[in-house]
């Protein structure tokens, strides 16, 4: 009877034991479930795992935006990793963003910035089919290192907002040089780091994501140092607020940059840039040097991109450069604008004397210029434009043969571009000459 009673105890000890098991390995998954073809199951901890344990998984195809369900974790989800080899498939924008769930009820993007996300283990993931990484980490604001050594992107052709607001990423310790963006089409937004698009989006929720950007308004001051000297953009035709909000970005080398296909308009990529301070740039890096205080400062060219002192070119701020004199521009308070001192004086011409041949005369005169003047004329009639033609260079103005007599008049700019001391300076005169 004894040991009937301890046989029985046993095996209750057993099966209790069990019961325990099952009950510790349930409650150690939060939730789970399958996407596209993709394990993922979010555990306790606050662990994203994606993929299954011994097997290769293949995300199916998805048009357009696609609706992660582990985005509703965004508020207790730490890290991410995978438990099996995953393949990504076509378009996989917003993968790792929180801030990329599709609310049909409203129409319009929900979910919240990934505030407790902070490491994500990329091993065992297949970019190598992948052709939109658009948004891909989007909103990750406390994530701080990222290893992307094994990232193949030789198919992706959207990078749009990949790293946008990613605030307290150490872009110096994140190693692009794997990239392979001869097929990127779109690389708006990639780092911007404009905080209150997020907040103002989401202005009608109480989740972190809001409380983040209210408690948090001048994040964005992770990195301070951009190479992207690997960077093939030959096929890029759009590069709108790529920097956007980049606060303490100091030093960007695009000297690598084929911005040709890239719409003249595009002095958004530095807006907000507030200490930018050297742009190394390349012969087909033909983009608009803008820093937001406008005209206190301007652009002046430091170094060969090898590194060289040299004492060149100086660009206006928000001009375009043209390609013409590649490497490492300064930003530098702009020079005083010199005291350019131009008058004329009409010139009176005997009508006898232009029936033979043309004559030319000088009734500009330049003082205190520095640099070199040009001439252009500005306004005037078709009658005085057919009669004065005026010398771009020095400004002489050649009567043309037979002209009639009456009085010719034109409105000519002056200008003067400066010199390393004064910045450049135009003045506008009225050219007359009189044919009696």
């Amino acid at each position: 009877m004894k040991r009937l009673v301890l046989v029985t105890l046993f095996a209750f000890i057993l099966l209790l034991g069990s019961a325990l098991s099952v009950s510790a390995e349930e409650n150690a998954v939060k939730d789970s479930g399958t996407f596209d073809g993709v394990d993922w199951r979010i555990t306790e901890e606050g662990q994203l795992l994606l993929g299954a344990e011994g097997e290769t998984q293949t995300f199916t195809y998805s048009d357009d935006r696609r609706n992660y369900p582990w985005a509703n974790g965004y508020k207790s989800i730490q890290s991410i990793g995978f438990a099996g080899d995953v393949a990504g498939n076509g378009n996989m924008a917003g993968m790792f963003s929180f801030d990329y769930i599709f609310d049909d009820t409203s129409g319009g993007l929900g979910g919240g910035y990934a505030v407790a996300l902070q490491t994500i283990d990329l091993t065992g993931f297949d970019t190598s089919r992948v052709t939109s990484m658009r948004d891909m980490f989007s909103g990750c604001v406390a994530l701080q290192k990222l290893d992307l050594s094994g990232f193949d992107t030789s198919q992706v052709t959207d990078m749009s907002g990949m790293f946008r607001e990613c605030c307290k990423l150490q872009l110096q310790s994140l190693d692009l040089s794997s990239f392979n963006t001869s097929n990127v089409t779109d690389m708006s937004e990639m780092f911007e780091m404009e905080g209150h698009a997020g907040y103002a989006h989401h202005e009608e929720d109480e989740s972190p994501a809001v409380s983040y950007w209210y408690q948090n308004p001048t994040v964005g001051n992770a990195f301070t140092e951009l190479d992207l000297r690997n960077f093939d953009t030959s096929k890029v035709t759009d590069m709108h607020r790529m920097f956007y909000g980049c606060t303490a970005l100091e030093r960007l080398d695009l000297s690598s940059f084929n911005t040709r296909n890239v719409p003249a308009d595009d002095a958004s990529m530095f807006l907000s840039c507030a200490a930018l301070k050297w742009v190394a740039l390349g012969e087909d890096t033909l983009i608009t040097l803008h820093h937001y205080k406008g005209n206190e400062y301007e652009w002046r060219l430091v170094s060969t991109l090898d590194g060289d002192a040299v004492s060149g070119p100086i660009l206006a701020n928000n001009s375009k450069y043209d390609g013409s004199a590649p490497g490492w521009y300064e930003r530098v308070p702009a020079r005083p604008a010199q005291k350019l001192v131009v008058k004329t004086a009409p010139k009176k011409l005997k009508v006898k004397t232009l029936k033979k041949k043309a004559k030319t005369v000088k009734p500009i005169t330049v003082k205190k210029s520095r640099g070199d003047v040009t001439y252009a004329v500005t306004k005037g009639s078709a009658k005085a434009k057919k009669a004065l033609t005026v010398n771009k260079k020095t400004g002489t103005v050649k009567v043309r043969k037979n002209t009639k007599k009456g009085t010719y008049s034109l409105k000519v700019r002056v200008s003067a571009t400066g010199d390393m001391t004064y910045g450049p300076a135009s003045k506008t005169i009225k050219v007359t000459v009189i044919v009696k």
